[in-house]
């Protein structure tokens, strides 16, 4: 079978690398598998390193529509059976994309979305369509705690499954402390060491770590900390451990590739996150490694803990409760270590990398079932003219049908008429993506298009001040008497043919929309999965 994972990522995180972890493992296990992201991403090289293929994509925005046809036509070309979206801007354009080839009547591989975040989805009209859509085969939650959030945002309950991120534990094992790591954070000598990894993001809760370090530091500990994450040597964390007067306790290292040796080197791993963490893969690392961690109490880091959250977690954003549980694992080490050695087995067990891939290939499994063998390359290619015929019909009907609802409402409306000209272009710009979908062949996308969209959004304006402006003094000229000839515009004698046109639009275009609909081979609106 054969798999794409999208990434929209410039920079590596967390999620590319379980992105990799995943396709590294889905191809070792006989899949055929590609990443697209941008072509100057992290992602990218590090892909091509592994030996991926890699398909280089521009994914701008949300709904870059230039990215979404390129992909269609790749996803068509190469017979996906699945397309795998692991970001939100990649999500959306994703779904544009298996929506064109919806719209083409052309096969379409299973669409599956990680949501690896704890945030609220945003309550726009995009967002909501982003993730209620029928186009969605599957959600991937990396914890329950977002699948709640998922379900409660209006996103069906059954296309959404739990799949925890997974560690490689071979990568992530007991080792001793790594001694060229600890000289290069600065720690001193016959100091226990507390460190947070994450990149530097107001959520991710550096701040309270500081603060939570120099509620430490007051108490005269040998304890030295550390931030290691890109950006955690910024500016703005300087400040702060200038403000709290712990410059020479703190080490702000920033990006380090090398995390298993610097965990080595931690005596507590601390997650601070205030919100948006989905599962803390510091936590889990950390206590792969059998290194106790410290964790707030936000989406995953409770399934994480499970039994011990009354020891290592604490409430969000509280940097005294913090200062506590740091101090507890640091006042009862046998303790602390008997508790992780237990947690540590349990991550082996329900949190690997393993468990990760036979779970997400179970699940592509069952969706592909049914959706039929790949398309075939040339399927893609061009529609001939009789099909070119059908999509011009199909454009102009659905038109149509978009024109009389516009008059109906323009005419109930009743306002100023620069306002409605301005209602009417923009109503106008619907026609954008309907054309963009009908049209059935790469060549023919943008030409189309752009003739299409002219053509319609023309008469439109003029038939919007005919309809509903009033007649106003456009010129005079001198008639053959000599005299002055008013000229209108616009003319009152236009209305009853505009009326009548909207009439004769609005049967036609119903009428098309049936028949779109009925007939399977002509390009049709989504109407249901599949």
């Amino acid at each position: 079978m054969k798999v794409l994972h999208v990434s929209d990522a410039d920079d590596w995180t967390g999620g590319c690398g379980q992105m990799m972890a995943l396709a590294r493992g889905l191809q070792g296990r006989g899949w055929t598998t590609w990443i697209a992201c941008r072509p100057e991403s992290s992602l990218a090289k590090a892909a091509s390193e592994a030996g991926i293929a890699v398909f280089r994509a521009g994914l701008r925005q949300d709904y870059d529509l230039f990215s979404a046809w390129r992909l269609s036509g790749f996803l068509a070309r190469e017979g996906f059976d699945v397309v795998h979206a692991h970001h939100s801007r990649s999500h959306g354009v994703c779904l544009l994309a298996v929506g064109i080839l919806h719209l083409r009547g052309l096969r379409r591989p299973v669409l599956v979305v990680s949501r690896r975040v704890s945030f609220e989805p945003s309550r726009n009209p995009f967002s909501l369509i982003k993730y209620r859509s029928a186009l969605n085969d599957a959600f991937v939650a990396v914890a329950s705690a977002v699948r709640d959030i998922l379900v409660g945002n209006g996103v069906a309950a059954e296309r959404v499954v739990v799949i925890h991120s997974g560690v490689d534990a071979g990568r992530f094992s007991p080792r001793p402390p790594d001694p060229e790591v600890r000289r290069a954070l600065c720690v001193p000598e016959g100091c226990a060491v507390v460190g947070k990894v994450a990149n530097y993001s107001a959520w991710k809760g550096q701040s309270c770590f500081l603060e939570a370090a120099a509620r430490l530091s007051r108490e005269g500990r040998k304890v030295h900390f550390v931030l290691v994450g890109r950006d955690t040597d910024c500016s703005e964390l300087r400040r702060e451990t200038a403000r709290l007067g712990i410059e020479g306790r703190v080490t702000l290292a920033g990006f380090r590739d090398d995390m298993p040796a610097v965990l080595s080197t931690l005596d507590v791993s601390v997650n601070a996150a205030v919100g948006g963490e989905g599962l803390s893969g510091a936590v889990r690392e950390s206590l792969a490694m059998g290194v106790p961690a410290v964790a707030s109490d936000v989406a995953g880091n409770r399934e994480i803990l499970g039994s011990e959250t009354g020891r290592f977690l604490f409430p969000a954003g509280d940097a005294a409760a913090l200062a506590d549980r740091v101090r507890w694992v640091l006042d009862h080490r046998d303790e602390a270590a008997a508790a992780v050695k237990v947690l540590a087995e349990r991550v082996r067990r329900d949190f690997s990398v393993e468990t990760m891939l036979d779970r997400t290939e179970g699940l592509y499994r069952a969706l592909a079932v049914g959706r039929g063998p790949p398309a075939e390359a040339s399927s893609a290619q061009g529609i001939g003219l009789g099909g070119l015929i059908k999509t011009l019909i199909v454009a102009f009907v659905h038109a149509c049908a978009l024109l009389a609802l516009m008059l109906a409402g323009i005419q109930l409306l009743r306002t100023d008429p620069g306002e409605r000209l301005g209602l009417y272009g923009a109503a106008a710009m619907i026609l954008v993506p309907q054309v963009l979908g009908m049209a059935s062949s790469r060549w023919l996308a943008l030409p189309l298009w752009a003739a299409l969209s002219g053509v319609m959004a023309a008469p439109l304006v003029m038939l919007v001040v005919a309809v509903s402006a009033e007649p106003r003094l456009f010129m005079e000229t001198v008639s053959m008497d000599g005299g002055l000839q008013p000229i209108y515009f616009p003319d009152p004698s236009w209305r009853g043919a505009a009326l009548l046109w909207a009439a004769v639009a609005g049967a036609a275009g119903a009428a098309g929309w049936v028949l779109g609909l009925l007939w399977r081979r002509w390009p049709r609106l989504p109407t249901r999965c599949g």
